[in-house]
């Protein structure tokens, strides 16, 4: 990296219908393509996610 902050994105999966959960994913700046990077599985159909801060830093709300 180049000093800059990566960009991140948050996406939330029904896994009712087979999705993975909570993926987190690379946003690449310059084409905006998505390339995952982790996945959270125990948290069943996450359909609205908000990032916040608190405390120390930020926060991904459920």
């Amino acid at each position: 990296m180049n000093g800059t902050v990566p960009l991140r994105a948050f996406i939330g999966c029904f896994t009712s219908n087979g999705g993975r959960g909570i993926v987190l994913a690379a946003v690449d700046p310059r084409t905006g393509a998505l390339t995952a990077e982790g996945t959270v599985e125990t948290v069943p159909d996450p359909s609205y996610l908000a990032v916040g801060h608190r405390g120390s830093g930020p926060v991904l709300y459920l």
